[in-house]
């Protein structure tokens, strides 16, 4: 691990923003932050949804107020690559990614994966197909 993927893994545990993005999924995810008191800011993340679990959406990454720290990504596989590497790219820290159907599935889904952890760079990625990490020591 180079230092920028271990400072960015730190503000992946310790974040001040937390980006949701998809539907269903992140709903949960964000009532779930809000009910243990995450006191960051949440923004979800959905071109459809005026709003997801209370809070306002933003319909794209590239209209969030500044790279977040953490993203938890619930979006088919088919778009989380390209995600993956929009945020990269706009200098996010952390991307937990909840999307399934990569090397669990496979040799094709293996490329994939493969895929998804080149467009990450430096960014702590955690997963494909996991439901994230816990910080029990700060909120």
């Amino acid at each position: 691990m180079n230092e920028k993927q271990h400072q960015n893994l730190e503000k992946l545990l310790k974040p001040r923003h937390l980006a949701i993005i998809g539907g269903r999924d992140a709903e949960a995810v964000a009532k779930e932050c809000a009910r243990i008191g995450f006191t960051g800011q949440i923004w979800p993340v959905n071109p459809k949804r005026e709003n997801i679990g209370g809070f306002k959406c933003f319909a794209s990454i590239e209209d969030l107020p500044e790279a977040p720290d953490a993203v938890y990504l619930a979006i088919p596989r088919e778009a989380a690559i390209s995600t993956v590497k929009g945020l990269a790219e706009m200098g996010a820290s952390g991307v937990v990614c909840y999307s399934a159907g990569f090397s669990e599935i496979g040799t094709e889904g293996k490329v994939l994966e493969e895929a998804l952890v080149s467009a990450a760079g430096d960014l702590a990625l955690v997963g494909p197909n996991c439901y994230g990490v816990i910080n029990y020591i700060d909120k």
